[in-house]
């Protein structure tokens, strides 16, 4: 599902673009004047990529409103600034106050948040321990499915498929539309694989999608390449007639993991499969 750096930090605002799931429209000069509420008004300028404008928002809202918020509100506040901060380690904390203070909706978010941040700067197992404590705390969470598929990303970095494997089917729905349904059903198609398994491929490469046209690998091809890998388009044959946006070659599946990990900070949807013809 990036975070060390390679990624959650480019841009202040990248790991919540990666969940915008296409609803961000909003105008930054006009926020405000959409919502009344500098709290409300700093979301949306954050969501159009108005960094110094959400800062702007979030400081007046911290000035008028913090000492009297509603719980949801402080984890709101804590999660924005979070969002905007350009360093790891303030956000690190931002997430961990938020996921404390911020009622289940925040709380479960920035858990969630916390984690990814975790995972991306190569701590998996603490990232483990706090889907753990996202599903424990907040159990009738939306966020629970969500959890569940980075759990499976996080044990897969560790090297440990049989463990990312059931997370995975913990995560899996029945709703084709949702994202974390896709993810987690492409991981389980990898996971059926008993070579990719159990680890007695000699090789693995990491596949960004398979689809029914070129086309449709071409614009992930074209993704994965504006940034900054080197993918290919793997054409039909006679074990699927599917054509497979893939990158790299590895002969330790942890550097396919590792790979996997960066390329899903970057919001590509990508699994560790052997690297077959």
């Amino acid at each position: 599902m990036g975070f060390h750096s390679s990624g959650w930090f480019i841009s202040p605002v990248a790991l919540p673009a990666l969940f915008c799931a296409g609803a961000c429209l909003a105008t930054p000069g006009s926020v405000l004047g959409q919502s009344g509420d500098p709290l409300e008004a700093a979301e949306l300028a954050a969501d159009a990529g108005d960094v110094d404008r959400a800062r702007q928002y979030l400081s007046e809202w911290t000035q008028s409103s913090a000492s009297t918020a509603t719980r949801d509100d402080r984890g709101q506040a804590l999660v924005l600034r979070a969002r905007l901060t350009e360093d790891a380690d303030s956000a690190e904390l931002a997430y961990m106050e938020a996921a404390v203070v911020g009622g289940e909706e925040y709380g479960a978010l920035a858990r969630l948040r916390l984690a990814q941040l975790r995972l991306m700067s190569g701590r998996a197992r603490l990232a483990i321990d706090d889907l753990d404590l996202l599903r424990d705390d907040f159990p009738a969470s939306e966020r629970v499915p969500e959890s569940w598929l980075w759990t499976g990303f996080a044990f897969e970095s560790l090297g440990d498929p049989a463990s990312a494997c059931a997370a995975w089917a913990e995560a899996a729905g029945s709703d084709p539309t949702d994202p974390v349904n896709v993810q987690a059903t492409a991981g389980l198609l990898a996971c059926s694989d008993d070579s990719a398994v159990d680890g007695s491929a000699s090789r693995y490469t990491v596949q960004l999608g398979a689809f029914g046209t070129r086309g449709a690998a071409d614009d992930v091809r074209a993704r994965a390449s504006s940034a900054g890998s080197d993918a290919w388009v793997q054409e039909p044959d006679d074990s699927t007639p599917l054509y497979r946006v893939r990158v790299g070659h590895f002969s330790r599946k942890e550097d396919a993991a590792r790979m996997a990990v960066d390329l899903r900070s970057r919001g590509l949807e990508a699994i560790v499969v052997a690297d077959r013809p």
